[in-house]
């Protein structure tokens, strides 16, 4: 029975990978300066450690996933040993920290982004790799916010935004220039619309509706 015991505690062990004795200080250093290339302008921390086997301090670290490291990671070691070769796996939590706009304030919706509702700070950006970041203020030149932001809250690539050159309903200046002719007209916009954005645009006497690209505030083009 204490030999069955014994079996199934190792079995568990097993399973579940051992931290590498001796050497995990050293494999944590160096798998930190292996995810530091992929992000040169963050500061990267590494947690949680663990390999599948024990490996020497001689032991390289290859094929790091996913290839821009950051959360969960896998990655592989190598090394050799009395000239046999050997290779295990290991895994690691990997936290990436790196100053992005953060709100110093309330920003409401449409509110332009400025020094003194907007600043910089370092911020631990593993959840926000889906929702996007800015780094810097040219990222975030002539953009405003959408919706409400809250103060020390990431502002991130949803909640930014261009501001509307043309808002729904309002009279706009529709232009038509081919090899024969300009034609102009004054039309309404039943939506709103973007720099480079293609909006709907109706004639107010036809009700004939057409598909113009906005190419300036109040002026749209058909091409």
């Amino acid at each position: 029975m204490k030999l069955l015991i014994g079996f199934f505690v190792v079995l568990s062990l097993c399973a579940r990978g051992a931290e590498t004795p001796r050497s995990s200080v050293r494999l944590t250093s160096l798998l930190r300066e292996a995810c530091s290339t992929a992000w040169p302008e963050g500061r990267v921390e590494v947690e949680q450690l663990s390999t599948r086997e024990a490996a020497p301090d001689s032991a390289a670290i290859i094929n790091i996933n996913p290839r821009m490291p950051i959360g969960s990671i896998n990655f592989e070691l190598v090394w050799e040993d009395k000239g046999v070769a050997h290779r295990t796996t290991g895994n690691a939590i990997v936290k990436v920290f790196r100053p992005v706009a953060v709100a110093k304030k309330i920003l409401t919706n449409g509110e332009a982004f400025s020094e003194e509702n907007t600043s910089f700070e370092e911020r631990e950006i593993t959840r926000f790799t889906q929702t996007g970041f800015h780094t810097n203020w040219e990222e975030l030149r002539g953009k405003v916010a959408r919706g409400y932001i809250r103060p020390d809250s990431l502002i991130g690539i949803q909640n930014a935004e261009k501001p509307v050159e043309i808002l729904q309903g309002q009279m706009v200046d529709l232009r038509h220039v081919s090899s024969q002719m300009t034609i102009s007209a004054r039309m309404k916009a039943l939506e709103n619309g973007r720099f480079g954005n293609w909006i709907r645009v109706e004639n107010p006497t036809s009700k004939k509706v057409v598909r113009a690209r906005v190419t300036a505030p109040g002026q749209v083009e058909l091409r």
